[in-house]
Order: C-alpha cells, then sequence, then structure tokens
C-alpha cells in the first residue's frame, strides 16, 4: 500500500533501516457463524485468536476472544488490516484499540513494541522469500498453539506485506506439502522453499486447527 511505502522510504531516510511495530496476537477471520455467536451485526475486525504473554497486547488488556474493530482511529474491516496496521504504527507510540468483548465496544491504550526485538518466535528459518519463518513442531509448540498436527513445521511469524501474509497464512498453520512434497523438517522446507526461482508459484498443504486446506504463495 502506498502509505506504508511512504512510510518505509521515510525511515530508511531517516535511519537506514526499517522498525516495523509489534503488538502480539494472533487474529483470525470472523465467520458468519462467529459473528452470530459474538453477537456481531457483521464479519468486520479481527478476532483474537491468542495473545502472547508479555506482549503490548497483554499488558493493554487485549484477551483471547477479542474482537479488534479499529486500530489507532483506522476500521479494521478484515484480518490483513490489522497487521498492516500494527506494523506500520511508530514503536512507542500510544495507540487506541477498539475491541467487542462480551456485547460491548471497549477502547484500549497500547503502547507499540518493536517486533524484531520483542516478538519471541523462537529459532526459526529464515523466510526464503516467502515472508515467513517457520520452527519444527516441539511438544511445548504442540501445547501452546493446540496443534493438531504431528507432522510438517509451524509458522511462528508471518511479514505483514509479504507474500505469505498475501496467501491468508498466519501463525499456529503447519505447512504440510510445498509442490505435494511432504514436509517434515525445517531443512526440507529451506530445500523446497530456498531453491524455488523468484517468480514461481508454489502450492502448500496448510493444516489450520482440525482443517487441511491448499493455498498458492508466490515468492
Amino acid at each position: 500500500p502506498v502509505n506504508m511505502a511512504r512510510a518505509v522510504i521515510d525511515q530508511l531516510k531517516e535511519t537506514g533501516h526499517v522498525t516495523r511495530g509489534w503488538l502480539g496476537v494472533s487474529v483470525q477471520d470472523i465467520s458468519d457463524e462467529l459473528a452470530e455467536s459474538f453477537g456481531l451485526k457483521s464479519k468486520d475486525g479481527a478476532l483474537v485468536a491468542e495473545v502472547v504473554a508479555g506482549s503490548p497486547a497483554e499488558k493493554a488488556g487485549i484477551k483471547r476472544g477479542d474482537i479488534i474493530l479499529s486500530f489507532d482511529g483506522s476500521k479494521v474491516e478484515e484480518l490483513r488490516d490489522l497487521p498492516r496496521l500494527v506494523a506500520a504504527a511508530p514503536v512507542g507510540k500510544k495507540v487506541g484499540v477498539e475491541v467487542f468483548r462480551d456485547g460491548r465496544k471497549l477502547l484500549l491504550d497500547v503502547t507499540i513494541g518493536k517486533m524484531d526485538d520483542d516478538a519471541p518466535v523462537g529459532p526459526a528459518t529464515g523466510d526464503d522469500g516467502l515472508g515467513l519463518k517457520v520452527q519444527e513442531i516441539t511438544r511445548e509448540l504442540a501445547e501452546r498453539y493446540s496443534l493438531d498436527a504431528t507432522e510438517g513445521v509451524l509458522v511462528t511469524a508471518i511479514s505483514p506485506d509479504g507474500p505469505a501474509a498475501d496467501a491468508n497464512l498466519r501463525p499456529g498453520d503447519v505447512i504440510v506439502e510445498i509442490d505435494g512434497k511432504a514436509i517434515k523438517t525445517v531443512e526440507e522446507f529451506r530445500e523446497l522453499a530456498g531453491k524455488a526461482k523468484k517468480g514461481k508459484v508454489l502450492r502448500l498443504l496448510v493444516q489450520r486447527g482440525s482443517s487441511l486446506f491448499y493455498t498458492t504463495v508466490k515468492k
């Protein structure tokens, strides 16, 4: 988006590098059924599925099950709106986050953290041009993310303006296959994703909760 591009250019001019904001939540889309169950009239917003311990979101009082409706005055109409708004927010800025909880709207003040320094993603691969980080599934990670999957690699971080975000991937997803080839380790992921040429479209089989789905991501 042009506004994000301008912000990136300004940061590069001033500091020579780009710093992204961090909130510390995993969010998901709101289906018609979920909207009805929460008493919402529309599917606007992003549903908080997980809050990272010690994150700016937790410190501000954001809870699992909250629906984020707006961020710093900008409406969150769909899932992908939120990561881009957060990433563009200056680190240390206090912003208002409107959430829907238990049938009413609340306005919470959140002080934005720094993604690179604060986000606890653990040891993981680089993104290999896909805009994500992955990690092998451990017992601790399986419990933390409530995983049903036992094979594949776990997505631990997503670049908000990268190919993985455009493919609607999110932290907590498990990549099971790339182009029909099973993935069991980080090394296998890196081999298949890393050797793909720029511009190639990769077909991914992804497990999210108990469901499997295919998506494509362009390197």
